[in-house]
């Protein structure tokens, strides 16, 4: 008797762990083929020459009052 139940217990460990890789497969598969993310690309920009800018274009306006 004591034989059968440590049959039945690794036979449930077993079955329950086939079950466990095989449902984690599927969802793998699952989230790979419906949850595609786009990646993100980002491009560097150069801003151009200081003498194609006009002098002024960096100086912020001061009050005048002071």
């Amino acid at each position: 008797m004591y034989d059968v139940c440590q049959w039945a217990t690794a036979t449930l460990a077993v079955v329950f762990t086939a079950a466990l890789l095989i449902t984690g497969q599927w969802f793998i598969q699952y989230r790979l083929q419906h949850e595609t993310i786009t990646p993100v690309v980002k491009i560097a920009t150069l801003t151009p020459p200081a003498a194609s800018r006009p002098l002024w274009s960096n100086v912020l306006p001061r009050n005048l009052s002071d």
